[in-house]
């Protein structure tokens, strides 16, 4: 039996203009023992941030990210700002996937190649640089991977999304 254990912490700012926001972690513990062992990866879910949340503000508010090794990141902003800011005040390189399109068994690149999707999870498993994941698209690559809005993410990426966890 598969048991989850979910720490939530919430923390409060005053933005630039004088308004109080709130952000949520949460840590989310998965075992199918009552104690944790094996192999222990930390996940990073990101949503796109709010538009008062410039480079100073993430200085002072999300250096804390990079104080945890991180496996994988899943980052729902196409434009990749924090990425850019983490990747700004790092020296350390990314494994940067630009869709969650990746990770679709029934995607053409991975009908193609069969052996692709085992060696992008094998990759992840063994990298010791986070793999931050576009899971809705990457805007730096143009068209070819664009974002969608939430109801053809479900149907299109929705998928890849699910075998990428």
């Amino acid at each position: 039996m598969i048991k989850l254990k979910i720490i939530t912490k919430t923390f409060s700012f005053e933005n630039s203009k004088g308004c109080r926001n709130f952000f949520t972690k949460h840590i989310l513990l998965i075992s199918g023992d009552d104690t944790l062992s094996g192999d222990l990866y930390h996940l990073l879910v990101l949503g796109q941030p709010d538009e008062s949340m410039d480079k100073e503000f993430m200085k002072n508010n999300l250096t804390f990210i990079e104080d945890i090794d991180w496996k994988v990141v899943m980052d729902f902003d196409e434009e990749s700002r924090i990425c850019d800011f983490m990747d700004a005040e790092e020296d350390n390189a990314m494994k940067i996937i630009p869709s969650a399109d990746e990770f679709n068994e029934r995607s053409m690149k991975n009908l193609r190649d069969p052996d692709r999707l085992k060696n992008l999870h094998d990759d992840i498993k063994n990298s010791s640089q986070p793999s931050w994941i576009f899971t809705n698209g990457y805007s730096k690559l143009g068209a070819e991977s664009t974002a969608m809005d939430a109801l053809r993410w479900k149907r299109e990426r929705n998928k890849g999304f699910k075998e990428c966890l």
